[in-house]
């Protein structure tokens, strides 16, 4: 289920799914509350293995109730036994980022692919692209990856979810600086667009001679190319 902008959060790095949890945008009223006694909540303390752990734990709590909470009506309350059945269908699965299928299953078969196509970018204007750049303004769409293409005015995007890829397209529609638009191996990558233009030229060749070698009669002088 697609959640309103104000209860995502940006990145996936720890003191980020922390603080968004803490604020309790998306916890709800009935989520769990988890108290560290003797010591106080301090983002100055990222880094330290053991304040690591603890927030580490709190966002599998808060993930486990956000995960399951919503097929049950907002008054409930859950067990920690509930917590964690709802998260059976993701037991001995390693989250991939930068992978065709989204995790690896260690118990059994690995999920078929749920990424989205890929997207391309292109500069309007007749410059060179800067990856950076355009890493940092899709950053806001959550997780992206953006990989230079041939010509250096374009390159490619590789998007974690369907959701953040429609989120690109469609605000970014009437970008002044780029043109944005669904990626298609024979119009933008540097190995097909070579081969596939190849292929055309040698079935041309082919059958241009195979229309002079029909237009000449039996005997007749060949006709000169």
């Amino acid at each position: 289920m697609a959640q309103p902008e104000a209860q995502r959060w940006n990145d996936r790095c720890l003191q980020t799914m922390f603080e968004f949890f803490q604020q309790g945008a998306a916890r709800g009223g009935n989520a769990p509350r988890v108290v560290l006694a003797g010591a106080q909540d301090s983002p100055a303390q990222f880094h330290n293995a053991a304040w690591d752990s603890y927030c580490t734990g709190y966002a599998f709590i808060q993930l486990a109730h956000m995960n399951i909470s919503g097929r049950y009506p907002k008054a409930k309350q859950f067990v920690s036994s509930e917590l964690l059945a709802g998260l059976r269908p993701f037991e001995n699965r390693i989250n991939l980022i930068r992978c065709s299928v989204p995790c690896m299953n260690l118990a059994g078969a690995d999920p078929d692919s749920t990424r989205p196509p890929h997207l391309v970018i292109e500069a309007r204007k007749n410059s060179p692209l800067n990856v950076r750049q355009v890493t940092e303004l899709l950053s806001r769409f959550g997780y992206v990856e953006v990989r230079k293409l041939r010509p250096p005015r374009t390159a490619l995007i590789a998007c974690d979810n369907h959701g953040n890829a429609k989120r690109i397209l469609r605000e970014l529609r009437h970008h002044p600086q780029y043109r944005i638009g669904p990626y298609v191996a024979w119009k933008h990558s540097p190995l097909v667009r070579p081969l596939l233009l190849g292929a055309l030229t040698v079935s041309g060749a082919l059958l241009l001679w195979q229309l002079l070698h029909v237009a000449s009669p039996p005997g007749a002088p060949p006709v000169p190319a």
